[in-house]
């Protein structure tokens, strides 16, 4: 079992240990070091919070008696709420409750119901009634406290912005959205004016958002709490700004390095916990010494939290930015810099430049880059400058044959073929510039025949007339027609492994994997744009299993009824059934690359390719009865 899972299995162990009385107690300190204990308070926090994060847990890791102990600890949230729609910061029957007064409020009000929608248990809705008379005005922003407008006590009246960055993440969970408050808290963001009487690190501000905007996809709100997130230093932040910085990081998709959460579980105890540390203000301290309120259970449950999104244990989350970005970006700009000077020398202006090369082809280098270091965590000078000549080469290689691919679609026109030779030939000095070219230098040139040789039958050939159908298209129409087309790029993948001195087991997985992958692309790019490639006159292997599945193509090739037909009821299950294939394949490969926590990369490449293949699966049945009706 991977280290990261055996670590969070001890912190599930931990939390679920604790008696429900165990689990509402948590310490007041005098400093946020927590080296002195003052007290034991009764509060809702870390209940609560220990079931947001058991919530990212699949529910098959638990046993009878975990599902038993969880549902206990969801009732007893349910009890306390029961009647109120609300919560207060202590327990009904705490000490501290009795010493001091304090209404019902909204901060641990959010943090409740969020633990129940997280456990898809229903609410309330007369919650949002009540929560009417809490608002400035119409949608937010919201009072902090639960009490009449009418109350003389100023103390009860203020407007917290991270208060109501929770309360909008809890919302955002019942699929409503308080555009109001989206407005004011995305002022408070830009303005920086987000600080709390509540919490004593402004950065929880940082994480109840990036919480809300991966789950809204908000990308209005992910854009400017990214920007504001990097100018935090983390090396400056104190243990819990810490564990803050970097589950906003995960939410938001931002680069994490992998030694930050070797330093966060360098803390765990013996037992599956991690130390106390300060999470809010005690707020029955007068202001005059301040106390800090933290508990291990409630540090254990956001670390939980933590691991649980950054391994491929849940997949509700996957970073949309590459653990790596750091690493790649310095040799990605480099890389930029090189190719426009030599697109510069090569005579292709700025307005060629955009009519030849499209901006997703700049992935190419994001792409080698993240691969690499996900294989090797570690270059040395040597293979960086390797990986740039060969980032580079197939930069130009794959804008070249993009823009054959644009010929025969029609998207550009035959006078742009000097500037696909000036491309590909470009590519192809970087190619020979690599240390291990002379070594498959055979397979390389037999690589790039191959593939010229199926470019130019598309050009000839590809074109079709429906009612002049020549079914010999079979013949080519193959696994072997698809690999050919992708050979250079294949062979350039393999490579990667070769300057990073792997084995070459490894290096036969890397291939195997990226093979699969671009079949899969491929038979999903051909089964979603099968209607747009006959009305262009495209031949591709789904569509000529249409034409063969729907008879004679003079009688049925304009009959787009019989099409559809063909398709739903036998051509999807076909290309389902390849893709399929080739998944297990690549996903064989990935598990004797060995690679541990950083297989996740591979894993979200290969899930993003399978996706739609996964979608269409579900989409047949839907299919099948429209297809009844026609």
């Amino acid at each position: 079992m991977p280290e990261k899972l055996r670590k969070v299995k001890k912190i599930k162990s931990f939390l679920l240990r604790n008696s429900l009385v165990s689990l509402t107690e948590a310490y007041n300190f005098r400093n946020k070091s927590c080296s002195e204990k003052e007290e034991k308070v009764r509060i809702l926090l870390p209940v609560a919070l220990t079931l947001h994060a058991l919530s990212f847990c699949p529910s098959k890791v638990f046993t009878e008696q975990e599902h038993r102990k969880i549902n206990s600890l969801l009732n007893y949230i349910i009890k306390k709420g029961d009647g109120k729609l609300s919560y207060n910061y202590y327990t009904g029957n705490s000490k501290s409750s009795k010493e001091v007064f304090f209404p019902d409020d909204l901060d641990d009000t959010s943090f409740c119901l969020s633990a129940l929608l997280r456990f898809d248990k229903e609410i309330d809705e007369r919650f949002f009634l009540k929560i009417i008379n809490l608002e400035v005005k119409p949608g937010g922003p919201y009072n902090t406290w639960y009490v009449s407008k009418r109350e003389k006590d100023n103390r009860w009246q203020d407007i917290d912005p991270i208060v109501n960055a929770n309360l909008l993440y809890m919302i955002s969970l019942y699929g409503v959205r308080l555009k109001s408050s989206e407005k004011y808290l995305l002022g408070c963001l830009k303005k920086g004016m987000f600080n709390s009487p509540y919490y004593p690190y402004s950065i929880i501000f940082i994480l109840f958002l990036s919480r809300f905007a991966n789950k809204s996809k908000n990308d209005k709100f992910t854009a400017v709490l990214v920007k504001e997130l990097l100018k935090y230093k983390y090396t400056k932040l104190e243990p819990m700004e810490k564990i803050f910085y970097l589950l906003a990081s995960v939410y938001l998709g931002v680069s994490i390095e992998q030694e930050n959460i070797d330093e966060v579980l360098f803390w765990q105890n013996s037992d599956g916990s991690f130390p106390p540390l300060p999470f809010r203000f005690n707020m029955q301290q007068s202001t005059k010494r301040k106390a800090f309120t933290g508990s291990s259970v409630i540090t254990s449950a956001l670390v939980l939290e933590l691991l649980l999104l950054t391994i491929d244990q849940t997949k509700k989350i996957i970073p949309s930015y590459s653990m790596f970005d750091k690493k790649a970006s310095r040799l990605i700009e480099k890389s930029r810099k090189i190719i426009a000077k030599e697109l510069s020398v090569n005579g292709i202006n700025r307005k060629e430049h955009d009519a030849l090369i499209s901006p997703g082809s700049y992935k190419i280098l994001d792409f080698f880059f993240k691969t690499a270091l996900c294989l090797r965590e570690s270059l040395t000078r040597s293979q960086q400058i390797e990986l740039m000549k060969l980032s580079i080469a197939v930069f130009f290689l794959w804008s070249g044959y993009t823009v054959i691919d644009e010929l025969i679609d029609k998207q550009l026109s035959i006078a742009a073929i000097p500037r696909v030779n000036t491309l590909i030939r470009i590519g192809w000095s970087y190619l020979c510039r690599i240390v291990d070219f002379r070594k498959i230098k055979k397979e390389i040139n037999k690589a790039f025949l191959d593939c010229d040789d199926v470019y130019l039958w598309e050009i000839e050939r590809m074109r079709f007339n429906p009612e002049k159908l020549d079914f010999d298209f079979k013949k080519i129409l193959t696994y072997r027609y698809i690999e050919k087309r992708m050979q250079p790029f294949l062979i350039s993948i393999s490579f990667i492994p070769q300057i990073l001195e792997l084995s070459k087991k490894k290096g036969v997985e890397v291939y195997r994997f990226f093979k699969a992958k671009m079949i899969i692309d491929q038979f999903n790019d051909d089964a979603h744009d099968w209607e747009d490639d006959w009305k262009a006159g495209r031949m591709t292997y789904v569509l000529y299993r249409l034409f063969k599945q729907s008879g004679s193509a003079s009688k049925n090739g304009k009959d787009k009824n019989i099409f559809y037909k063909s398709f739903w009821s036998s051509v999807i299950d076909e290309v389902i059934k390849i893709c399929e294939k080739e998944y297990k394949i690549a996903r064989s490969a990935v598990r004797r690359l060995k690679l541990n926590e950083r297989e996740f990369y591979f894993n979200e490449l290969l899930e993003k390719a399978y996706k739609p293949i996964r979608q269409a699966s579900k989409e047949k049945n839907r299919a099948e009865k429209f297809i009844q009706s026609l």
